[in-house]
């Protein structure tokens, strides 16, 4: 975890550093191509007003032949550090300092004379097709036509491929510093972020105790005392409800505990009197009643006290190695008769070569519970079938029977206390709606997991998992 959101932060952090520098790098290049540019085209501008005035002056005087303006253009382009051309007012070259003019077309179309014969600064950049070459051209006007300046632009993409080999230098510098700066940031927030992590993972294991330390002053800091201002209220509120819920326990506990002995004298009284023979069939109903619910409600004080014995950890297991096969032998022998009297067969599928450290009374509750469920479940003349298989966790015990089977919007509920699927036949067949809790946190108790898989009209199958032997 910490290395991947470091690596993602150095990476994003990267791609912003070398966005950065690269749009500073075209910038920077683009400003000082305009620029010198620019300031080349103002230099040819004067060069060529001046060498203009030069050569109307000396046109004045007496004319120019062919040799004194080669001359004379030569004799400036040295000057003004560009070519110097003389064009006439029919765009015939007149002079050039670097070419013949005899070897070079009419200039008549060029865009920087046609400005300049018109009264005007001409400009123009193109490659020229005597020399190959690109140039930056500036004209101005003259008293028989137009005098040019060309100057090369090779030499600027000269200048700008040392610049652009300064910049990459530099910026290549600059961006490992800034990368190694970026790296610094990124291993601090990341370490900051995995102490938030690792705080939140504590609050969601439960352990509400959780402290994090944030001293600096910022979104992350404020995350951090969100964190831990929840954590304070999540514990406080456990606290309560925990202290709640032992009340409840012990409340159910002495309830339990003090209505064990009144019921089973009422139940003890009922019982005498019952084998008296006097009775009216009318009295002797009357007290079938009492004792089928003082025996009920007996059931449910005991359920209620294994219950709270078990949620609460009071419940001493007494733990062993014991086989799946002793396990599920055991389960088959004791409730065979159950099955039988409703013509019914419970048949051991499969057995796990491996023993579970468990408290064999424990685990042969969850057995009955479970296999006396299937029986009231399931149709006469059916299997029953257990069985235990290695899992990942632990050993694998189920119970799987062929009866009704569970919807499923029950599902999720049917480990609940007094919920019950089908309400009037729990109730009718003497269940206390406590069993399956009592199973489950039987299982719990163990270190094991309990689900339950169902299709209405296709029974249901309850799985329940026990570490091996060693595990726990």
């Amino acid at each position: 975890m910490r290395g991947r959101i470091f690596f993602k932060l150095l990476l994003a952090f990267g791609i912003v550093l070398l966005s950065a520098t690269l749009v500073l790098d075209l910038s920077i290049r683009h400003f000082w191509r305009e620029s010198l540019t620019g300031e080349i085209e103002r230099s040819l501008t004067v060069s060529s007003r001046q060498l203009a005035a030069v050569f109307d002056a000396s046109s004045a005087r007496q004319p120019q032949d062919a040799v004194a303006l080669a001359g004379l253009t030569k004799q400036h382009s040295a000057i003004a550090g560009a070519r110097v051309t003389v064009i006439d007012r029919s765009g015939k070259v007149l002079a050039d300092s670097e070419s013949d003019p005899v070897t070079m077309g009419n200039h008549a179309g060029r865009p920087e004379f046609v400005a300049a014969l018109a009264g005007g600064t001409g400009r123009a950049k193109r490659r020229s097709e005597t020399i190959g070459t690109e140039f930056l051209y500036v004209a101005v006007p003259i008293s028989t036509g137009a005098v040019r300046l060309a100057y090369p632009l090779r030499q600027i993409e000269s200048a700008e491929k040392e610049l652009r080999k300064q910049l990459v230098l530099a910026s290549s510098f600059a961006f490992l510093i800034s990368i190694l700066l970026a790296a610094i940031m990124a291993r601090l927030m990341s370490q900051r972020l995995q102490i938030l992590v690792a705080f939140a993972d504590r609050i969601a294991a439960g352990d509400y105790s959780a402290k994090v330390a944030d001293r600096s002053n910022d979104e992350l800091t404020h995350v951090a005392l969100q964190l831990q201002a929840t954590a304070d209220r999540l514990q406080q509120s456990f606290s309560e409800m925990e202290g709640v819920e032992k009340i409840r326990r012990d409340f159910i506990a002495n309830v339990s505990h003090e209505l064990r002995t009144p019921l089973t004298s009422i139940r003890g009284f009922a019982e005498t009197l019952l084998d008296e023979t006097s009775l009216t069939a009318e009295q002797r109903s009357f007290l079938e009643v009492i004792t089928k619910h003082t025996a009920r409600m007996s059931r449910l004080t005991d359920d209620l006290l294994a219950l709270a014995r078990v949620e609460s950890g009071e419940e001493n297991f007494v733990r062993e190695n014991i086989t799946a096969g002793d396990i599920l032998a055991d389960a088959q022998g004791a409730l065979a008769a159950l099955a039988a009297a409703n013509s019914q067969t419970i048949v051991v599928e499969e057995i796990a070569p491996r023993a579970v450290r468990a408290d064999p009374d424990a685990i042969h509750r969850v057995f009955t519970n479970l296999i006396e469920n299937a029986v009231r479940n399931s149709k006469p003349d059916s299997f029953i079938r257990i069985g235990a298989r290695e899992v990942e966790d632990g050993i694998q015990f189920y119970v799987r029977d062929a009866g009704t089977g569970i919807a499923p919007e029950h599902l999720s509920r049917v480990f609940e206390r007094f919920y019950r699927v089908d309400p009037s036949r729990s109730a009718d067949s003497g269940g206390t709606g406590l069993g399956l809790a009592i199973v489950k946190h039987i299982v719990l108790a163990h270190g094991g997991t309990i689900h339950v898989t169902s299709e209405l009209g296709q029974g249901s199958t309850f799985f329940f998992v026990v570490p091996v032997a060693g595990q726990i």
